[in-house]
């Protein structure tokens, strides 16, 4: 026989010639070590105790997933930080949904409304129960996005439906007839700075009806971080445009229809490629 092809007797154990010891990890050894000082009936009993890994188990403890979970990766938008928010949904709530408000959603209002920024109490708005079924049912556009629970929405209605509509076009000279009106739009504590609201708004935007040139929302003075949202989408300040109400002073911000859409990529109007 040739010398190159014979087989040392030791190898053809199972044995490790201490030439080849390098080529082992140390880990490695290391159970070898702890499975010879056991014996084969100890080590069958740790091979019963020791449940079979995932095989794809390293990637899905790297993502943070569970078995079963769904996931979908938010948008890179308005402070995203680029996590995935797990089994959150988005959906437009049908006509007979928008009639008969989920009160799981009116809680999430009423817990909204009683949090920074606005912190209103009791005798500044009505409770939610009260008030935001009834604008559910005028509005033309809702989305929500929900986990177990919805956790944020956004409500959008034509502006001659408010009570108030005819003085507010009055106030900040928009079209009465073609003015879409950013009724609610609200994110739990929670899942704030992450872009679900940015796509709430920008799935209701472009749902909106064809005959609407302009959109048109109010907000507290000192929500920055609403009036930042909204200017990031290319909506401008009504300037001296104000009004108060209770002592708090509140502005208008507008913003034109775009021509080619709305861009889901970046937030705000798309591009017409040139």
């Amino acid at each position: 026989m040739d010398r190159a092809l014979r087989v040392p007797p030791h190898r053809s154990r199972g044995r490790v010639d201490d030439r080849d010891r390098h080529r082992i990890p140390r880990h490695a050894r290391q159970v070898r070590r702890r499975r010879r000082r056991a014996g084969p009936a100890g080590t069958a009993a740790a091979d019963r105790r020791t449940p079979t890994p995932h095989p794809r188990r390293h990637i899905r403890d790297r993502r943070g997933d569970t078995p079963g979970e769904e996931r979908q990766v938010t948008n890179g938008t308005n402070g995203t930080r680029g996590r995935a928010d797990a089994t959150l949904r988005i959906h437009a709530l049908r006509d007979q949904e928008r009639r008969s408000a989920d009160p799981a959603l009116v809680a999430l209002v009423q817990l909204i409304q009683e949090q920074p920024p606005y912190s209103y109490r009791a005798d500044e708005v009505p409770h939610a129960s009260t008030w935001f079924t009834a604008l559910l049912s005028n509005s033309t556009v809702a989305y929500t996005a929900s986990t177990d629970r919805p956790v944020a929405y956004c409500v959008l209605m034509p502006l001659r439906r408010r009570p108030d509509g005819e003085k507010l076009a009055t106030l900040t000279g928009v079209d009465l007839e073609r003015t879409l009106y950013i009724a609610e739009l609200g994110a739990d504590p929670s899942i704030r700075r992450r872009g679900v609201a940015t796509r709430l708004l920008l799935a209701g935007l472009s749902s909106a009806p064809p005959d609407v040139d302009t959109y048109l929302v109010r907000t507290l003075a000192d929500n920055t971080p609403a009036i930042t949202l909204y200017q990031n989408l290319g909506f401008t300040l009504i300037d001296r445009t104000r009004q108060t109400h209770r002592g708090r002073s509140r502005v208008f911000l507008t913003c034109d229809r775009p021509a080619h859409g709305w861009s889901s990529s970046n937030g705000g109007p798309a591009s017409n490629g040139r």
